[in-house]
């Protein structure tokens, strides 16, 4: 290969010194942080319901008896609202420990997910992601 007429010679060395001198600085990796416990995420999902029902105490019936659990089962979605299959009330907001075992996911989605699957809790199971639904998850500010 030329360049101006020159040849260029290309090395490939796993020494730590080249031709031009020594080696520069050895390049830092990125570190990994330590994935979230089940219990890390099952205390930051229980703490945006806290939230949640603080400033609408008007859904406390509606949230009266929905668990917060932690599934390392889920794998495609971050996280789901139960309903008991007889009575169609929530019994549970289901979240993945896989989706939320991530740091930064737990960091920054989790609270926006627990809110909105608090909405469905709250407009029911009918109300899917229908005008109720999106009403009350715009409300308590899910997304």
């Amino acid at each position: 290969m030329s360049l101006h007429g020159k040849k260029r010679r290309i090395v490939v060395s796993s020494s730590d010194e080249d031709d031009e001198g020594p080696a520069a600085a050895p390049k830092q990796r990125k570190r990994r942080s330590e994935p979230a416990t089940a219990a890390e995420i099952l205390r930051a999902a229980e703490a945006c319901k806290r939230d949640v029902l603080a400033a609408f105490p008007e859904y406390k019936p509606a949230l009266r008896g929905v668990a917060i659990e932690v599934s390392s089962r889920m794998q495609t979605s971050g996280a789901k609202t139960i309903f008991n299959a007889e009575t169609l009330r929530p019994r549970c907001v289901r979240i993945s420990s896989q989706v939320f075992g991530e740091r930064e996911n737990l960091e920054t989605a989790l609270p926006d997910v627990v809110r909105h699957e608090l909405a469905h809790a709250i407009a029911g199971r009918e109300a899917a992601h229908g005008k109720e639904w999106r009403r009350g998850c715009r409300r308590i500010g899910g997304g």
